[in-house]
């Protein structure tokens, strides 16, 4: 039996996030990412990271996001990689669906963090937020 599930979208109003990393934007519409089933299954946390532009219709384009994953217990390479995989996914499917404020039209460089963690396990098993290296592109000031 799957254990329940919890997933943070972390914006930086408030929260502590290291370097303050996530930005301020909140966006109007927003679908919260899914927690792939083998993660939520196998104990795996992840703490993701994306940055994407906001077109003229308020969308976000260009998303680029980059995971770290946590186990709870020994899980195969092979397993490791297809749920760090489906992570990912996960977060660009969502925040593909997101709408800002049209005021908002050519923004770029909108960074968010989200923290996929099951409900009976502390935050101190997340693990550290991964770099952006893999976005530098012309999303990223």
């Amino acid at each position: 039996m799957i254990r329940a599930l919890v997933i943070f979208l972390l914006v930086a109003s408030g929260s502590a996030l290291a370097d303050d990393w996530a930005d301020e934007l909140r966006a109007t519409t927003r679908v919260e990412p899914t927690y792939p089933y083998l993660a939520a299954a196998t104990g795996m946390t992840a703490v993701c990271r994306a940055a994407y532009g906001i077109d003229e219709n308020g969308r976000p384009f260009d998303v680029c996001v980059a995971c770290n994953t946590g186990l709870e217990r020994p899980t195969p390479p092979r397993t490791q990689t297809l749920v760090s995989q489906q992570f990912v996914q996960s977060v660009e499917v969502a925040i593909s669906q997101w709408a800002y404020s049209p005021d908002l039209a050519g923004y770029i460089g909108v960074r968010t963090e989200i923290q996929f963690l099951l409900a009976d396990q502390s935050p101190d098993v997340l693990p550290e937020p991964p770099a952006m290296d893999e976005c530098r592109g012309p999303q990223i000031t």
